[in-house]
């Protein structure tokens, strides 16, 4: 599943890739926030990295 939209004044970029059969999922998000962006990339079986964006546009924010 692919995602890109505009929240809260950033851009974001997000791709979860759930593995048939498994409860596993890959992750990648990138948010800019004017200059400056954050990558995370994760592999896991139970964390939905998607519900941390809004904290991860936080930090962005408030980055110098």
């Amino acid at each position: 599943m692919l995602y890109e939209y505009d929240a809260d004044g950033a851009h974001v970029f997000y791709l979860r890739a759930d593995h048939r059969g498994m409860d596993f999922h890959r992750q990648y998000i990138i948010i800019r926030y004017k200059s400056i962006y954050i990558e995370v990339s994760c592999e896991s079986t139970d964390r939905y990295l998607g519900d941390l964006i809004p904290q991860y546009i936080d930090l962005l924010k408030g980055a110098k």
